[in-house]
């Protein structure tokens, strides 16, 4: 029985992501277009999302940074980057430099 109001994209979002970080933080990410499906999809339809640019849009999400979200950045090669918060940045610099 369907529960009104449940956003399964949300939650499975927020479960998967969970795995080997201790709390949610509101990420701010730089998306280009073509990507708005692939937001919708993973985290809901009521995610927040923003006109950038032309070709740009922001998503303001609430995730478990952990390597689960970071490697979901990753496959995009580029073409979602985090704008905030700065630690997430930072932590996403550390695990790229792990690769060169």
């Amino acid at each position: 029985m369907p529960i009104e109001g449940f956003d399964v994209a949300s939650y499975t979002n927020k479960m998967v992501d969970m795995f080997t970080s201790e709390s949610s933080k509101e990420v701010t990410l730089l998306c280009e277009n073509e990507l708005m499906r692939v937001i919708i999809d993973h985290y809901g339809e009521d995610a927040a999302v923003d006109r950038y640019d032309d070709t740009h849009f922001t998503a303001k999400i609430e995730v478990n940074p952990s390597g689960t979200f970071y490697g979901w950045i990753f496959k995009f090669k580029g073409k979602i980057k985090i704008l905030s918060p700065k630690e997430c940045i930072t932590e996403m610099q550390q695990i790229a430099q792990e690769f060169i």
